[in-house]
């Protein structure tokens, strides 16, 4: 893919083609990404007098390095181990990157940072670094330490630039409580970043007549930095308007968000950069994910508040490429694992990625390649052995590709760089596997890398309301996944869906998530002595005044969040078997509470148990199947046609294929088939929401508001008048090029092209070109009517196979190819042709031609 053989370094890559026209020739270059590398306070504190240490660098290595004034020669921070564990790892991004990267860039969480969080550690940041001194030059002593190193650590591996962000850890690490010491030292800290990460970077005043560093206190971690035709946005997340002033309840003084006069720097910043002429490209980075339901893993989840419904996402939005604008990227870490996403609503890519190999663990990093309007990278996946000094050998784990080149954006994605649908179905469960299985799949689109679920105690198979399902027993049986964190947080929206048959008048959890002893930080999805449940907080719960549902028969049960980024218990709706119940509230104090469920360290997904006290609490009594997470709220009328169509003798339709109905109606899909039924959007319909019709025609209203829904014929029946004939291929053949579903016969989501006819021809009818009648062999029956019509304007059955409107030789061609083929699963053996048929051959073989008639009908 690459044009250059020094960056022939990967067969697997991530490949973004922008329709931009350069200004002028780039030669390609490259740079390396990986947030969260460190996450830890590295560096020699003897300032370079450590021989151990000093033996891996070159000779003007303790010229760069400051010593710490408190070290006394003992508790390096850094020793050997490390010092060749991260050789070897700079040393591999350098020679990845094709042995001359302009640029390390890193989202954030240089340093461990931790020096104000408690008063042990504040002592020991002051004998360490500022002896008989204050706490604030301690701080800042520190700062020059660990960056200094940080910068020399990459420059003595062949990265002169390191173009960093903030990270939580570089501002002291969440959460920052009002007034205390450890939130009134964001500002020194960020000084300090400013002083060893920005100022070095030896940034012009200005890019095309705006600031190349943001107004304020906001100058030390936002700034542009062009290098070559890209302009690298590094943005500050961490608001702080004063250490004594609340802004986020749960970070206290600190918000991650972008607001006020540092927006509106944001927006002219890249307004400059739109009208810059040496600029193809803005890659934004900033430390805390925006797009919602990324991967997690050891972390606390931080995100942008708002999510895309920010001011500074719609900001990056307005200057995307299908707004005539540069914005290509925006890049975080944070959470410690890999997650590709795409933009609903632009073109902009947001990669989350890095995990912190401190010390024995897995890591990744991305290297990027720029080539003019292209820009290419592969992902690396690697494990750390710092204990034995080294690591695993790196392997590129995914790919992607963007191609903007044209009117419309088209991607290729695979691996741990394919999209998670954030507003989709992100987890499901079908529980389907036997009882030899002790994980249980996730084909959401999260995928299975930190999501599939164990097995703790013995749930056993039980048939399904769809396939298998799992019987737990109210005794430790639970399902949990085995290191990834809950993926929907907070008060974002979402459903959550599930078929259960519940027994007994217990507190029987479906689905638990959250926790880490947060305010409101659950989220337990239960069935309570028959009634559906939403549990946040010890008692703080709210209730649906459904019919009891505690009866041994399976049941579709929903709860569904319908604000787009904070909802209230009063908020929450439910829904039993496709009716919908409000929420009843039942509080210790009566009042109403917001949903803040939180994604810490030790918050796993539970199926079968309670977030609380870590899946030891209300265990579910009875079985449960086709669990599902989705990022969006189902409206009413989904939940309705989701039900009909699992709960119908007919379909018994589970959530992967209701998900496919959803696409198809939402314009995602132009069709989807199950069974032998093509099911394409209609518009037009009348009746309330959910499932109608029967045999082959069925309808499902997703949107009795808007008479719109999806419905079903028989796979290959684009007429929809119930047969399948070879009329519908002349019909397929009269609408070549048509985007409309019911010719997507090859479901390739393309308009209707020859796989479409291969498909309808060959998989549908189950024959050949050739075979003018159907019968399911290409005979003499079938060249006596082609010789009947040959030179005349004709449809299949009279010999006009390739859709041209004539019966000619080129048909005539199309059949001696296949002439013989049985189709019909007995042994055909052509016989010799008739003497009619013997003109036809000679009348072909004068080459007669028809003339341009048209197509009788």
């Amino acid at each position: 893919m690459r044009c250059s053989s020094a960056l022939a370094i990967a067969s697997v890559a991530f490949t973004v083609w922008f329709g931009f026209t350069q200004a002028a020739a780039q030669t390609p270059w490259t740079f390396v990404s990986s947030p969260d590398l460190f996450n830890g306070d590295l560096a020699d504190l003897s300032g370079g007098t450590d021989p151990a240490i000093a033996a891996f660098f070159d000779a003007d290595y303790p010229s760069n390095i400051i010593q710490a004034a408190g070290w006394a020669g003992v508790n390096n921070d850094y020793n050997t181990n490390m010092a060749s564990a991260y050789n070897t790892l700079l040393t591999e991004m350098h020679t990845n990157a094709g042995g001359s990267p302009e640029a390390f860039v890193v989202a954030g969480d240089l340093i461990s940072g931790r020096w104000n969080s408690n008063a042990t550690r504040r002592a020991e940041t002051v004998a360490m670094f500022a002896p008989g001194g204050t706490q604030t030059q301690a701080v800042q002593n520190a700062t020059d330490v660990y960056f200094t190193w940080y910068r020399e650590l990459f420059r003595q591996n062949g990265f002169d630039t390191v173009v960093a962000a903030l990270g939580d850890h570089d501002v002291g690490d969440n959460d920052w409580a009002t007034g205390s010491i450890q939130s009134q030292q964001v500002i020194t800290m960020k000084e300090g970043f400013g002083r060893n990460m920005v100022d070095v970077l030896g940034l012009p005043a200005q890019i095309n007549g705006v600031n190349s560093r943001a107004p304020g206190d906001y100058q030390y971690g936002s700034f542009a930095k062009q290098i070559n035709n890209v302009m690298f946005l590094t943005v500050d997340v961490f608001r702080q308007d004063d250490p004594n002033t609340q802004l986020h309840y749960r970070h206290g003084s600190v918000s991650p968000e972008v607001a006020g006069a540092h927006l509106q720097w944001v927006d002219d910043i890249l307004a400059a950069a739109d009208t810059d002429p040496t600029i193809d490209h803005v890659i934004v980075q900033g430390h805390t994910p925006i797009l919602p339901a990324v991967r997690k893993q050891s972390s606390s989840g931080m995100m942008f508040v708002n999510r895309d419904g920010s001011p500074f996402w719609q900001t990056l939005q307005a200057h995307s490429h299908n707004n005539g604008g540069k914005v290509r990227m925006y890049y975080g870490g944070e959470v410690h694992s890999i997650t590709s996403t795409k933009d609903a609503n632009s073109d902009i890519v947001q990669i989350v990625h890095g995990d912190p190999p401190f010390g024995n663990g897995s890591g990744n990093y991305v290297v990027f390649s720029v080539d003019g309007d292209r820009i290419e990278a592969e992902l690396y996946t690697f494990e750390m052995r710092v204990d034995q000094g080294g690591k695993t050998p790196s392997t590129v784990s995914g790919s992607l590709v963007i191609d903007a080149g044209g009117a419309q954006t088209t991607y290729q994605a695979s691996g741990l760089l394919d999209f998670v649908e954030y507003r989709g179905l992100v987890s499901h469960y079908g529980l389907d596997e036997d009882d030899a299985a002790t994980t249980h799949a996730n084909t959401g689109t999260v995928g299975n890398w930190l999501y599939e679920v164990d097995e703790f105690g013995d749930p056993t198979t039980v048939p399904g309301k769809f396939g298998n399902a799992l019987d737990f027993d109210d005794n430790g049986d639970y399902l949990r996944n085995g290191n990834g964190l809950a993926l929907i947080t907070e008060g974002e929206q979402r459903t959550v869906s599930a078929w259960v048959k519940p027994v007994g008048a217990g507190w029987d959890t479906v689905v638990g998530y959250g926790g880490d002893n947060k305010a409101n930080g659950e989220f337990n999805f239960r069935v309570a002595t028959g009634n559906v449940q939403l549990n946040i907080d010890n008692s703080v719960n709210a209730f649906a005044d459904n019919p009891l549902i505690n009866d041994d028969q399976w049941h579709h049960v929903v709860v569904v969040l319908p604000n787009p980024h904070e909802n209230m218990l009063s908020d929450v709706l439910f829904y039993v078997d496709g009716v919908e119940y409000a929420a009843r509230i039942a509080t210790p104090d009566g009042n109403d509470k917001p949903i803040r469920t939180f994604a810490g360290t030790v918050s796993r997904f539970y199926i079968g148990a309670d977030a609380e006290n870590l899946g030891n609490n209300n265990h579910f009594n009875g079985a449960i199947d086709d669990v599902a997470l989705y990022g969006t709220a189902l409206s009413a009328d989904e939940v309705k046609g989701m039900f009909d169509v699992g709960d119908s003798a007919d379909l018994a339709y589970g959530t992967l294929k209701f998900d496919q109905l959803r696409k198809v109606h939402n314009g995602e899909l132009q069709a989807a088939a199950f069974d032998g039924l093509q099911w394409t959007r209609a518009t037009g319909l009348t009746g309330a929401a959910g499932l109608s019709g029967g045999g082959n025609s069925f309808t499902v209203v997703l949107d009795a508001t808007g008479d719109t829904g999806v419905v079903s014929g028989l796979l290959g029946d684009v007429e929809r008048d119930g047969d399948l004939d070879t009329e519908d291929i002349d019909a397929l053949y009269d609408n070549l090029g048509s985007n409309d579903g019911r010719y997507d016969v090859a479901l390739d989501g393309g308009p209707a092209g020859s796989a479409d006819v291969d498909a309808l021809v060959r998989d549908v009818l189950g024959t050949e070109y050739g075979d003018a009648n159907n019968d399911k062999q290409v005979s003499l029956i079938d060249l006596n009517a082609l010789g009947a019509n040959f030179g005349n304007a004709g449809v299949w059955a009279t010999g006009d196979f390739n859709g041209d409107g004539q019966v000619s030789l080129a048909d005539l061609n199309t059949l001696g190819v296949h002439f013989g083929f049985d189709g019909t699963g007995g042994v055909f053996v052509p016989s010799v042709p008739e003497p009619g048929a013997l003109v036809l051959l000679a009348v072909g073989a004068l080459g007669l031609k028809a003339g341009g008639r048209e197509r009788p009908r």
